[in-house]
């Protein structure tokens, strides 16, 4: 391995025909990127795993050698994946992967090996590629318009003597890319949240940017000292799980009321528990979209981050966080907690896609009862008071007002019209005569 400036980004370059693309290599220094170039797959592994660290991104031949006393050939890529995914697993890491190829005209690339493993590899890196962006290049000018370009770009480009190394895609995204390297130990982590999060994902707007920040501050702590977020990056998470169960029926529209999620609301309703001020709630008794565990782990977030400080568009702006040594392993925590939130969610919503029959699940809101004053009515036997049955009391009768407690849902044959059941109705103490 050549020395190079620290600051150089370092490429591993599995070519067998260097010399034909030499005036890359002079290219790619002009921009302080260096193509460390082996010429075989053994060759560049070996290197590679012993020193993972040092490398920012790979580049592949999609024609190669395996080892150096062999042929290029058709398998290539199906040996260099598994190899590259096995040091990937080892280092708890990741790293963005492109491939050069010569292009349609070459009629290895129709082969089968090669169309299964291109998809292979782009299943896997499709969960990050808004991040590392397009993975397949062409190496030549003969495939699309005399230009080689790179698949889904709309600019052409060549690697030819004559072109401006500023219009080389593959350049210009791995310069883009390796500037935030400091991220990868979080995504490789984190590949099962990350799949939920991003502008065409389940959960949109800026969650993913936020968790990638928040959970690389838990891996790399000396980087995010100072780090500062606009706002607070959990309460933008778990706005943007909210309004993604908005959308899919699973928690209603009143919850977004008043310029803001309501975050200690809507904690309540996805918990199974009775919100303080919406009509319904999910379910009936002991029913839940997320479990105890879960339940208790977002409650402890919410609070942790002061979350639920900001619940009305009558509250003050929300002040920037920074990350300090005294909040940032309290932040970094609460993402990694948040992981599990976002996978029992995003999981509920695949199994519940349709909107009309989540809203099946909604049902009256007992709270609303609690603490109310009402009369006290009769129908043959039954005393009640609104919608709410009470419990046949001698000392109750007809025209008594009550304070209504412990309001539950009434689960008998009159549940239709006494959707609810007063366990401990009060009447108000009267004052004595003399007070």
């Amino acid at each position: 391995m050549e020395t190079f400036n620290p600051n150089s980004i370092r490429v591993l370059w599995i070519e067998d025909e260097k010399e034909k693309l030499g005036f890359l290599t002079e290219e790619a220094k002009s921009m302080n990127v260096i193509l460390d170039n082996y010429p075989n797959l053994e060759s560049g592994m070996e290197q590679f795993d012993a020193h993972f660290n040092e490398y920012e991104a790979i580049i592949l031949d999609a024609h190669c050698k395996v080892y150096e006393d062999s042929p290029a050939s058709d398998d290539f890529l199906y040996c260099a994946w598994a190899e590259i995914k096995s040091i990937f697993t080892k280092h708890h890491s990741i790293r963005p992967c492109y491939i050069l190829t010569a292009g349609p005209q070459d009629g290895r690339i129709d082969s089968k090996t090669f169309v299964r493993t291109i998809e292979r590899m782009k299943k896997w890196q499709n969960d990050y590629a808004l991040e590392f962006g397009e993975m397949v290049y062409y190496k030549t000018g003969d495939s699309v318009n005399q230009t080689g370009v790179s698949v889904n770009q709309d600019k052409e480009t060549t690697f030819d003597n004559n072109i401006n190394i500023l219009e080389n895609p593959l350049l210009n995204q791995i310069k883009k890319v390796c500037g935030f390297s400091h991220h990868w130990p979080a995504m490789a982590r984190h590949r099962d949240t990350l799949c939920y999060l991003g502008p065409s994902r389940l959960f949109k707007g800026s969650a993913r940017q936020s968790m990638i920040e928040l959970l690389s501050a838990l891996y790399e702590p000396n980087k995010y000292n100072g780090f500062r977020f606009n706002g607070n990056p959990i309460r933008k998470v778990f706005e943007a799980i909210v309004h993604t169960c908005v959308e899919n029926g699973i928690i209603p529209e009143q919850i977004r009321s008043g310029g803001n999620v309501q975050c200690r609301e809507a904690s309540r309703f996805l918990s199974g528990e009775n919100p303080e001020r919406l009509s319904v709630r999910f379910g009936y008794l002991k029913e839940r979209i997320l479990d105890s565990t879960e339940s208790s782990i977002l409650l402890a977030i919410l609070a942790s981050t002061n979350v639920a400080s900001h619940e009305s568009s009558e509250d003050l702006p929300e002040t920037d966080i920074v990350l300090t040594d005294d909040n940032r392993d309290e932040f970094a925590g609460s993402a990694l907690l948040m992981c599990r939130i976002i996978k029992a969610i995003g999981k509920y919503i695949s199994r519940h896609s349709n909107a009309n029959e989540n809203k099946q699940m909604w049902k009256p809101n007992p709270s609303l009862l609690e603490g109310c004053k009402c009369k006290v009515k009769k129908e043959g036997v039954i005393l009640y008071a609104e919608n709410c049955l009470l419990p046949i009391n001698r000392r109750l009768s007809a025209g008594d007002t009550v304070i209504l407690y412990d309001v539950v849902f009434n689960r008998d044959e009159t549940s239709d019209e006494f959707p609810f059941y007063c366990k401990n109705p009060q009447t108000p103490k009267r004052k004595k005569s003399w007070q």
